[in-house]
């Protein structure tokens, strides 16, 4: 067999190897709609007739080789990161640090034998449990108290009552904002993690025709650990979707929002220490505050979730003001005008954290962070984007996790590629009174900001869901 012949034959089975495997992954992925992926198989199937009856070129045969092998590349792993982003839900982890003092001779777990050990009243009963046999594994016998809050559990390991205190790391934040010195004096020895696998809470629906509801929880912190960790829900924002209408409303609840915790008997305490107990705690919470039904969740880490504008370049978002920023991480300043404004990922994220610049603070700050989601959406449906497809489940697959099943994910998408429709998306905000009261979380001895849900404006913003989800003629 001469040369050019073998190069031939190499390149047609090269050729019949790669279109195999886009075959494979058409049948494999659900994103592209049915008809699409129909019509791409049909093509493929005539190309493998001609290449058998038709000498091609080797040049066109290598081609097709190569476009083919990046495409069911991108099949292949645009389905598995989504098979991955959806699989998470399932778990949920407690972080525990244990804290000594700055001077304190204690270095590890190991050096806690016949040590006095604080605990807060407020963790769960099967949390403490765990974290009390760990320690007994490790180092034997040592004792604990229990303290009705973490405030006065760390008093006592300041004044040397305790040598540890026990700190759920969801609430380490909260500590120094109450005590900025806490850092200053203390450090952690030792990280216990508890890892729960939990029920499905999901409401089934019809996302391709059902008007549904999302709750986006989300956490906006520098020192937050994996999405799947416990933590403050800083982010609340309903939204409500009517697919048929191919319209979206966007409710902003504010993080200091007081009210009952579903999860502890109707405790009162802000809405953002919900996240503490888990989420399923924040949706119960939000239901029972909005008297719906929450179809699903989708929790983020919303400062890794911004790494989705790298990906798509820029987003435009309205600011209803103007104002400067002073981003001090890199010592730039940033300018945003009343109106519509163009956005790198880093200008998103200053424009969605702050809110000391702006009238009246954190309530205009989930409006901003509506603005951004829609900005991400709007990005998101342009047709170009589908070429950024495999890149974005990437980096949702990091930093989101949700209880949507994968067949209502790929009810959406395929409807929006198929229709490739705009989106009309509406933005409302719940608003309170400023007050302080105790809280379930830090104790009934510390009276902190809090914001009491104005009645009225709670009636009205529930008459807007239902009219969204049930619109008349």
């Amino acid at each position: 067999m001469s040369k050019n012949k073998r190069s031939s034959r190499i390149s047609r089975i090269v050729f019949f190897v790669s279109a195999t495997l886009l075959i494979a992954g058409l049948f494999y992925n659900q994103i592209l709609p049915d008809m699409i992926s129909n019509i791409i198989k049909v093509i493929l199937v005539l190309l493998i007739i001609a290449v058998i009856l038709i000498k091609v070129r080797k040049l066109i045969l290598i081609t097709l080789s190569v476009f083919m092998f990046i495409a069911s590349g991108t099949l292949f792993y645009s389905q598995y990161s989504i098979n991955r982003l959806i699989s998470q839900e399932n778990t949920e982890i407690d972080v525990i640090t244990l804290v000594v003092l700055k001077n304190s001779p204690l270095t590890s777990i190991d050096d806690l034998k016949d040590k006095k050990i604080g605990f807060a009243q407020q963790m769960d009963t099967g949390l403490v449990k765990y974290i009390k046999t760990t320690i007994t594994d490790e180092v034997g016998p040592y004792s604990t108290v229990s303290y009705e809050d973490d405030l006065i559990n760390l008093a006592k390991l300041y004044d040397k009552t305790t040598d540890v205190m026990v700190l759920d790391n969801s609430l380490r934040e909260t500590i120094i904002e109450l005590n900025p010195d806490f850092e200053l004096k203390t450090r952690i020895i030792a990280t216990i993690k508890k890892v729960t696998i939990k029920d499905d809470t999901s409401i089934p629906i019809d996302t391709s025709k059902d008007p549904f509801v999302i709750l986006i929880s989300g956490v906006d912190s520098r020192t937050a650990g994996a999405v799947m960790d416990k933590a403050r829900s800083d982010v609340n924002i309903l939204m409500i979707i009517h697919p048929k209408e191919h319209k979206i409303l966007t409710i902003s609840i504010p993080r200091d929002t007081y009210t009952p915790l579903a999860c502890r008997n109707g405790a009162m305490d802000k809405l953002t220490h919900s996240g503490i107990f888990g989420i399923d705690c924040t949706v119960e919470t939000i239901e029972d505050l909005f008297g719906l039904d929450i179809n699903f969740y989708v929790k983020v880490n919303f400062t890794a979730f911004l790494n989705i504008v790298k990906v798509l370049g820029t987003i435009e978002v309205y600011s209803q003001y103007a104002f400067k920023v002073i981003y001090y991480e890199k010592n730039i300043t940033y300018s945003f005008i009343k109106g519509m404004n163009k956005m790198n990922a880093e200008k998103a994220l200053v424009f969605a954290r702050e809110r000391h610049a702006l009238p009246n603070g954190d309530f205009q700050r989930g409006i901003n962070q509506q603005e951004i989601i829609k900005g991400i959406i709007n990005k998101v449906i342009e047709p170009q984007t589908l070429l950024k497809v495999e890149s974005l489940i990437k980096v949702a697959s990091k930093s989101v996790v949700t209880n949507m099943p994968i067949e209502s994910v790929m009810n959406l998408i395929q409807e929006q590629i198929s229709n490739n429709t705009p989106w009309t998306i509406t933005t409302s905000a719940l608003v309170g009174k400023d007050d302080y009261q105790p809280t379930y979380s830090m104790g009934k001895n510390r009276l902190l900001y809090v914001l009491w849900p104005d009645q009225t404006a709670l009636t009205d913003l529930k008459l807007k869901i239902d009219a969204f989800m049930n619109p008349t003629d």
